[in-house]
């Protein structure tokens, strides 16, 4: 008789870091992330014998050490955006985990040289194309894990519902829903919500990334 079929190697991709957008030669933009997050999801997933491939942008976090199967260093989310499509086309991840802080708006216009500090500045803000979105576009088989950083948390049937519309309308195998007003140090509140109805109350980053890495190698 038969066996099951066997499943196929776990190979995930990891989206960490912040991002910058330059206004000029020597200022720019970015946003609250130090990389410990993916650098937490990307050694407990090794640990688990599963394929990693990294995108990361400006950190400190030693992450050639953790030996992974691709790791690219990039600094703007146009850079990211691109490395991670790049990816996704070579190392055809079953799973992604967009861990990164993403700037969601950058400057419309990168000025010439060093602003005078002198003159008032006005600058323009555009939109950014939301990297999990264009992942799930373009390779649908990818089974996606998102991040939703708000500021205070509100009440908890709010927290749910945003949770849960976030399941519903990206597609999403789970979301982690944090609050930055929360975060402290090491403390890391967040509510991780999954597509089967779950949701786990997490304290800490290495608790996430345990939880995340778990529900990708039981998937």
């Amino acid at each position: 008789m038969p066996g099951s079929p066997r499943r196929p190697p776990l190979r995930v991709l990891v989206t960490g870091g912040p991002t910058r957008a330059y206004l000029d030669r020597v200022r720019y933009l970015s946003n609250f992330s130090s990389g410990e997050l993916a650098f937490e999801l990307c050694r407990e997933l090794k640990r688990r014998g599963i394929a990693v491939a990294l995108v990361c942008g400006p950190s400190e976090f030693p992450f050639e050490s953790l030996r992974l199967r691709h790791l690219d260093r990039v600094e703007t989310a146009e850079q990211m955006r691109a490395a991670v499509l790049r990816r996704c086309r070579g190392f055809v991840p079953t799973h992604a985990v967009f861990a990164a802080a993403v700037l969601d708006f950058v400057p419309a216009r990168r000025e010439k040289g060093k602003v005078s500090s002198r003159a008032r500045w006005i600058v323009e803000l555009k939109p950014t194309p939301k990297i999990v979105d264009a992942v799930g576009r373009a390779f649908p088989g990818t089974r996606r894990f998102g991040f939703k950083l708000e500021w205070e948390r509100p009440g908890e049937q709010a927290v749910v519902r945003l949770g849960r519309r976030l399941l519903r309308t990206k597609g999403l195998e789970g979301v982690c829903v944090n609050y930055l007003s929360e975060i402290r140090g090491k403390r890391h509140p967040a509510v991780l919500f999954l597509r089967d109805g779950r949701s786990l109350r997490l304290r800490g980053k290495r608790a996430i990334a345990r939880a995340l890495a778990a529900e990708i190698a039981g998937g």
